[in-house]
C-alpha cells in the first residue's frame, strides 16, 4: 500500500543528495548517517540548504531501519503519536509543500484528508512501505527544486508570496522537528541515540 501519493517507482535507494560532498550517504539497515558535507561549509546557498535538508531526511530513514512494524504503529506518547505515523505525516509534508504548491501551483500545501490521517497507521501500512514512499516523495521534492531558482515564488494561500528558498528552509524545520520527536520515541524503545 503506498501511503504517500506518486507514481514514480524509480529505484530511490537513499534521500540523500549522491553528489560528491553533498548530503549524506545512502541509508540502509546496519549503515549509520555517514557526513559527507565536507565543503558544504563554503559551498553555495542552494548546495548547502539542499545538503542540510537532505541530512534530515536520511536521518529519518536511518533512525527507523529495523523496527518492528508493531513497535513503530504503536502509540509512543500520551497523544498517540507514533513513529510510523511521524514518517508516513513527513512523506505526506514533501508533497504538501513541493509537488502541490511548487508543481502543481494550487495555492496550497493542504492534502485532501484530514490532517490527523496521516499521523495515524492505516490496517495494511507497512513501516517498509511508508520508508518507501517518503523516500519517493523526497526524491519527487528533490527533482522539483532542480526546476527552480530559489528566488523563484509561489502563491500560498495562508503565507502569501513564498520563495522556493521559504519552502527548503521550512522543510528543513520541519524534518528536523519531527525527526527530534521519532529520535525520542526510538530513545524510549531501545535507548538508541544519535543520528541513526
Amino acid at each position: 500500500m503506498n501511503t504517500v501519493p506518486g507514481d514514480d517507482k524509480r529505484d530511490v535507494e537513499g534521500v540523500a543528495d549522491q553528489r560528491e560532498g553533498v548530503g549524506v550517504a545512502d541509508q540502509r539497515e546496519g549503515v549509520g548517517v555517514a557526513d559527507q558535507r565536507e565543503g558544504v561549509g563554503v559551498a553555495d546557498e542552494r548546495t548547502t540548504l539542499v545538503a542540510f535538508l537532505d541530512r534530515q531526511r536520511a536521518c529519518v530513514v536511518a533512525k527507523v531501519a529495523g523496527l518492528d512494524d508493531a513497535v513503530v504503529r504503536a502509540p509512543g506518547v500520551e497523544s498517540g503519536t507514533s513513529i510510523m505515523g511521524l514518517v508516513k505525516h513527513l512523506g505526506w509534508v514533501e508533497h504538501g509543500w513541493f509537488e502541490l504548491l511548487v508543481a502543481q501551483g494550487s495555492g496550497t500545501n493542504l492534502r485532501p484528508h484530514d490532517r490527523g490521517w496521516e499521523f495515524t497507521p492505516q490496517p495494511g501500512e507497512t513501516m517498509t512501505e511508508t520508508v518507501d514512499a517518503y523516500r519517493r516523495a523526497c526524491a519527487r521534492s528533490r527533482e522539483i527544486v532542480t526546476k527552480h531558482d530559489l528566488d523563484d515564488t509561489v502563491r500560498h494561500d495562508q503565507d502569501g508570496l513564498v520563495t522556493i528558498r521559504w519552502i527548503v528552509v521550512h522543510m528543513i524545520e520541519e524534518t528536523a522537528r519531527h525527526l527530534g520527536h521519532i529520535d525520542i520515541l526510538v530513545e524510549q524503545l531501545d535507548g538508541r541515540t544519535g543520528m541513526g
